[in-house]
């Protein structure tokens, strides 16, 4: 349980005691925030937040969702209601022509943040079509807020996927030729633990 101390418009300030450590502050009976030794929260709150940066660069030429190198963070959600709001950012280049390539965010195994079934499309959390130039790269984002229910450790990755078998980018072109009008490019994913 907890201390909780509410403020009622028939009674007035209300205190009971407990022996937990955690103190709730109310208002007619609704908790409003929240005091334990993890700190003070309230719904909305931003409790941690855990970001990987990735610098190099991924190709794959599966045809099959494939792990990112690199691209996963962990996060300890501090409460099963917690949400976790994950942003995820980065550039992909495919050979030119009508090519095709996408990204798929995981929790755990499961993938999450897709489109609906329809026909034999790819489901994908991103997706782009590669330009006329092989020299051109796309940037693809992504914000979702999930609710894994758990309070063990969660991964949350990006998959990548080439529908067409050939070699796709991610953080680069596809001729990727050093000088200086070609880019180096990060890539990130972002979890934010928000209180429920």
């Amino acid at each position: 349980m907890a201390v909780i101390i509410n403020a009622s418009t028939s009674t007035g300030l209300v205190q009971s005691a407990d022996t937990s450590g955690i103190i709730q502050f109310q208002s007619n009976g609704s908790t409003k925030a929240t005091l334990n030794s993890s700190g003070f929260s309230y719904p909305g709150a931003v409790l941690q937040v855990v970001q990987t940066v990735k610098t190099d660069t991924f190709s794959t030429s599966s045809s099959s969702y494939t792990d990112v190198t690199g691209l996963s963070v962990s996060i300890t959600p501090t409460s099963a209601t917690s949400k976790i709001l994950v942003l995820y950012s980065s550039t992909i280049g495919a050979p030119s022509g009508q090519y095709s390539t996408g990204l798929q965010l995981v929790r755990g195994s499961t993938a999450i943040y897709l489109g609906d079934v329809r026909g034999v499309r790819t489901l994908a959390s991103s997706w782009m079509w590669s330009e006329s130039s092989q020299y051109a790269m796309s940037p693809v984002n992504g914000i979702f807020l999930d609710s894994p229910a758990t309070t063990s450790a969660t991964t949350y990755k990006l998959q990548m996927i080439s529908p067409y078998s050939v070699q796709v980018e991610l953080n680069r072109n596809q001729i990727d030729g050093n000088n200086a009008v070609q880019g180096s490019i990060p890539s990130q994913i972002t979890v934010m633990e928000i209180a429920a």
